[in-house]
């Protein structure tokens, strides 16, 4: 059981360091693509929110992980909730800062949003 709890433990902390890339400017995030040995990142709106919303589910993943590490039970309603209103205020402010179409983001955000609530 102890080897289960450390490995959920690094996999979380794994997780969460991706939500650096919902701080990061887009350039330096195209740097670090580059580094990986992407040659091509398109600069649009659409690729723009598709890896922001990505790192906050990671980001939620990465929780999850740690959460479960310590005490499963006690946390994972609550846990649940914060997590589904956090991807969904992300994907509504990211949505917005990249002027899509409304359809692109509003479903994903509306779809968390009322989830959280219903939980």
């Amino acid at each position: 059981m102890r080897i289960l709890k450390y490995t959920l433990f690094i996999c979380g902390v794994g997780f969460i360091v991706i939500c650096i890339w919902l701080l990061l400017p887009w350039n330096v995030i195209e740097k670090s693509y580059h580094f990986f040995g992407i040659k091509f990142l398109p600069r649009v709106p659409e690729v723009m929110y598709l890896l922001r919303a990505s790192a906050s589910v990671c980001g939620l993943v990465g929780t999850y992980f740690i959460v479960l590490a310590f005490n499963p039970i006690r946390y994972i309603i609550k846990l649940s909730i914060y997590g589904l209103i956090f991807i969904g205020l992300v994907t509504l402010i990211s949505g917005l800062i990249y002027k899509l179409q409304l359809l692109w983001f509003l479903t994903d955000s509306i779809f968390c949003l009322i989830i959280a609530a219903i939980i």
